[in-house]
């Protein structure tokens, strides 16, 4: 019975200084502190010991812990990785992700660049991993950077895809509450301003008018509905000019175009109707009567 009761003050003493270690170690970073080092290694390499870390310390010790370190880790990969090792990479993220999630800790977090897990995720390319994230539910507005214009950035369109087959309506929300903010006019100390915003859909054409490559544009236009505003219009038309002949450069029956274009953006109007008319009778020189 003394033996018992014993034994119960101690185990009873040590989950009480566990508790208080814990608190100590969570109130302080302590106990990433060891694993940071882990993390930030390029490639990777350190992160099957920080998965090995979560899946064998007691829950007491992790329960606190809020910031899942998961979008350092996708930061601290190989961009230029060959097929081969970024695979390998990938593997290690979705291990210590899965590991989070038995400490039930969410592991869309943010570096301290303010861009989140799944926007690095989209950046990276990292096809597996950005799924494993969408269908935890991880948000897609938080940090400075939506996935959406991530993927856009580094022209990763197979994560485009995927954002836009699995979150289309919010990737869709998204890009028309860019649209409605792509201009801003007031005044200031009695000054006249005007403000534009660099949104997803110009980046897009911007990039697309240098390279020749307007995936982006499209998956955009197509699955995104992105509209264009009229500022949009005026700031871009010479890049949209040369984005629209690369997608419709072999059309020639333009004449036959009507309101409803077969291709035409959710905000199409005619002064845009108009305008690509124009620009392929300028490029056949064989503008037709009443033009």
């Amino acid at each position: 019975m003394n033996n018992n009761s014993s034994s119960t003050t101690e185990l009873q003493q040590r989950r009480r200084t566990s508790n208080r270690s814990t608190k100590n170690r969570l109130s302080t970073g302590g106990y990433w502190a060891p694993l940071m080092q882990e993390i930030r290694k390029p490639g990777g390499v350190g992160l099957a010991k920080c998965t090995k870390r979560l899946l064998d310390a007691p829950y007491d010790e992790t329960r606190g812990l809020h910031a899942s370190q998961l979008a350092l880790a996708i930061k601290s990969s190989s961009r230029d990785a060959d097929s081969a090792t970024k695979e390998r990479e990938e593997q290690r993220l979705v291990k210590y992700t899965q590991a989070l999630l038995t400490r039930n800790i969410d592991p869309n977090d943010t570096d301290s660049t303010g861009q989140s897990a799944v926007s690095w995720a989209a950046s990276f390319d990292f096809q597996k991993l950005l799924n494993l994230l969408l269908e935890l539910g991880c948000s897609l507005k938080l940090g400075t950077i939506h996935p959406l214009r991530a993927a856009v950035n580094d022209n990763q369109h197979e994560c485009m895809t995927i954002l836009l087959e699995k979150r289309g309506e919010e990737c869709q929300a998204i890009l028309r509450q860019e649209e409605k903010m792509d201009s801003w006019e007031g005044s200031w100390g009695g000054m006249s301003l005007e403000l534009h915003a660099y949104n997803t859909l110009s980046k897009a054409v911007s990039e697309a008018a240098l390279s020749e490559d307007v995936r982006a544009v499209a998956l955009l236009r197509d699955q995104g509905k992105a509209g264009i505003s009229d500022l949009f219009w005026s700031r871009y038309k010479a890049e949209l000019d040369s984005v629209l002949q690369v997608m419709y450069g072999e059309e020639t029956d333009v004449s036959a175009w009507s309101r409803d274009l077969h291709w035409s953006f959710p905000t199409m109007d005619r002064t845009m109707i108009n305008y690509l008319w124009h620009l392929w009778a300028r490029k056949k020189n064989d503008f037709p009567s009443g033009s």
